[in-house]
């Protein structure tokens, strides 16, 4: 609460609150009013100043914050895609050798059916948690050799120009993400002379 005294000496001199509580004579002449405004200026853009580059910092820590943040997630997503590729390269050597063994069995006469049929069914819970990953097989055969897909490992003289630069075994079969390669197809492409 602030407190205005009389004088009755002076009516020019009013009593201010100071910081602490006590009261300080202000003379209100003309002069220390200017004077007073000045430095009251003075100190309202000094805090403009600070406010201003507060402010600034303030929206520079905030965007480095949001941007690291974003950093960290796409950073979290690939690190989480790579190991999922690591894993299913480590699978594959198991797809082909569950596909030899059901094509040999398959050529082979006579065998055990109950262990053909056990064989098959753990084949296609491997293809169901492949699919699960969006892991699919390549499909090459009869295909036209595509670089990106195949890796050609010999040729193989062929006798119909349609079959030429043509995929006409596949020795192992190729994977792919989606649309990221995991394995490519090796494959012997047909040449026609």
């Amino acid at each position: 609460m602030t407190m205005y005294f009389e004088d009755k000496n002076s009516e020019d001199m009013d009593f201010v609150p100071e910081e602490n509580g006590s009261f300080e004579d202000v003379d209100e002449t003309e002069g220390n009013s200017v004077l007073r405004i000045q430095k009251l200026k003075e100190e309202l853009k000094k805090c403009s100043g600070e406010r201003k580059e507060y402010l600034e910092g303030w929206q520079r820590a905030k965007a480095d914050y949001l941007n690291g943040k974003k950093r960290f997630e796409e950073e979290k997503l690939q690190t989480r895609a790579y190991a999922q590729i690591s894993f299913i390269e480590n699978l594959l050597p198991l797809c082909d050798s569950f596909d030899s063994a059901i094509e040999h069995g398959n050529t082979e006469s006579g065998g055990d059916s109950v262990w053909k049929t056990g064989l098959s069914q753990i084949h296609g819970q491997l293809q169901s948690l492949l699919k699960k990953y969006d892991v699919t097989p390549i499909d090459a055969l009869g295909k036209p050799f595509n670089p990106h897909e195949h890796e050609a490992l010999s040729s193989q003289p062929v006798t119909d120009i349609e079959l030429h630069d043509t995929v006409v075994t596949v020795l192992q079969k190729g994977y792919k993400q989606g649309e990221v390669l995991i394995r490519p197809a090796k494959v012997i492409i047909g040449t026609h002379e």
